[in-house]
């Protein structure tokens, strides 16, 4: 009787393992409507599966050095915009508070500083970004241009920006 449960035990084990061998994941593998293969574990019709010769599927190591090195500078034509206020239109700001956004492109590189000009004159001092804010402006025509540097060196430049300024009068 005891060879009977040992035989009858090594069988469920030898079915167990069998069992585990067959829901193995299998692979599949197809063109799509873009002629791109396809692989992936949910067949479809017209899949093929995949045989593979080996279980232990590795993948090579990949050489991440060149992750690491500091890009050099390349010759990058840098271009600021003004977006906002838009270009010869009237501002209705009784406080004279005007809010300046530009554009950098193709990017807003980290060792830039943008500067805005009012009327030719600078504002502030050069900072790390692309959004200002001027206060007290009078009233009337006025222009905006920003300047992008890098360093002492000025990258972009942007077109003259004309905005009209009005305020309410005192009666």
């Amino acid at each position: 009787m005891e060879v009977v449960k040992k035989l009858f035990f090594l069988f469920t084990l030898l079915l167990l393992s069998n069992d585990s061998l067959s829901n193995e994941k299998k692979i599949y593998a197809w063109q799509d409507k873009n002629g791109i293969l396809v692989f992936s574990d949910t067949p479809r019709v017209g899949a093929k599966e995949v045989k593979l010769l080996s279980k232990n599927l590795v993948m090579p190591s990949t050489d991440s050095h060149s992750f690491h090195e500091p890009q050099q500078p390349t010759n990058i034509k840098y271009r600021v915009l003004i977006t906002s206020p838009e270009h010869k239109k009237t501002i209705r700001e009784n406080t004279g508070t005007i809010y300046v956004t530009s554009r950098i492109e193709p990017i807003f590189d980290k060792s830039f500083k943008a500067q805005l000009f009012l009327d030719d004159k600078p504002q502030g001092t050069p900072g790390n970004t692309a959004i200002f804010v001027l206060n007290n402006i009078d009233r009337g025509e006025h222009t905006l241009q920003v300047k992008v540097f890098r360093g002492k060196q000025v990258v972009a430049l942007s077109d003259i920006h004309i905005f009209y300024l009005h305020k309410k009068s005192i009666k």
